[in-house]
């Protein structure tokens, strides 16, 4: 799989991005990371596909769905793949297979997000139908299922080693389900705009929150303290919808606690979560909205756009200062 270079300057050198072929021509939905180097993408195409950005490998691409594939996420434990869509059918892959092995239906609108369990024997999904449907993924039903009016479901997280399961939604609600009973077992003061995407960090103390918004109203990520379920701080800066947030494992920031954001203004930003200061920031030139962005072991982090496929920031800190630069697209 052919791919050029280009070279732009960043503090302390020069940078060269390696811009492999696309390997989506429609708009990414979601990112997931695999492995090092690995990445999971879905797209508007009605697909989704594994790209290794290091060495430009198209490993494969799954075809299934007859409507757009909204998100995809990988089980490390059980190797299996998952997939949503417009087609409000969630169906489950393994790396070879050519159709699914299994499918789940029990949506009645597009299913919107999913997210598993640490040993991946329960997938929970989100739906615009206001339900939340818990999957027995070895026997492919359903076991519970909850619905809360207005609660139009943007994004789910599933915190590891826990029954904890963060959700947003488009009433700008974020909720705290328990998995045992799929119940919320924790609310939050309202945001005054819908909130996209959600994070439980690994100690389960914190959940992080992006919102929705335009011309620098909204805009921003939120940091909550699920113990108290209280904002601990807000994070400002951008000035469109921000589609993606994660924390960056201390492990990859020199033990500083630090999170990620993407949005629509085409900028991704790094901030330090105790000062809520942006510590780096970089745009993506004619990506048009960015949707969505993963972390992955080796410091990297994975965003996709609208208009320019998927793209691979490297993170480092070089005197005191973090720098964040492009390495890759696809």
């Amino acid at each position: 799989m052919g791919g050029n270079q280009s070279s732009y300057v960043v503090p302390g050198g020069t940078c060269r991005v390696q811009r492999w072929p696309k390997t989506h021509e429609e708009p990414i939905t979601s990112v997931f990371a695999v492995s090092p180097s690995v990445c999971l993408s879905s797209s508007k195409d009605n697909t989704f596909s594994q790209f290794d950005f290091k060495n430009g490998k198209l490993q494969k691409r799954w075809h299934g769905h007859s409507a757009e594939v909204t998100e995809a996420v990988y089980g490390h434990q059980s190797q299996m793949y998952f997939s949503a869509s417009r087609d409000r059918v969630i169906h489950v892959w393994n790396k070879d297979s050519v159709s699914p092995v299994k499918s789940l239906a029990g949506h009645e609108l597009v299913v919107t997000a999913l997210s598993l369990n640490q040993d991946n024997s329960m997938l929970v999904s989100g739906s615009r139908d206001n339900a939340l449907i818990l999957w027995d993924v070895q026997q492919g039903v359903s076991v519970l299922k909850n619905s809360i009016s207005r609660n139009l479901i943007t994004h789910i997280h599933w915190a590891p080693h826990s029954n904890m399961i963060a959700q947003t939604g488009e009433d700008k609600d974020v909720r705290i389900w328990d998995a045992r009973t799929l119940k919320v077992s924790q609310t939050f003061p309202r945001k005054q705009h819908i909130q996209l995407c959600c994070q439980i960090s690994d100690d389960r103390n914190y959940c992080l929150t992006s919102s929705n918004g335009f011309s620098g109203n909204g805009c921003e990520a939120t940091l909550w303290d699920l113990r108290q379920s209280g904002i601990v701080r807000e994070f400002k800066g951008h000035m469109e919808s921000v589609g993606g947030c994660c924390f960056i494992p201390s492990t990859l920031s020199n033990g500083q606690n630090l999170l990620a954001t993407c949005s629509s203004d085409c900028s991704v930003r790094v901030w330090d979560e105790q000062t809520a200061e942006c510590v780096a920031v970089e745009t993506v030139p004619g990506s048009g909205p960015l949707t969505s962005m993963a972390v992955f072991p080796d410091s990297c982090l994975c965003v996709g756009s609208f208009n320019v496929g998927v793209s691979t920031f490297q993170l480092e800190k070089q005197l005191e200062r973090w720098i964040l630069f492009q390495v890759a697209s696809f």
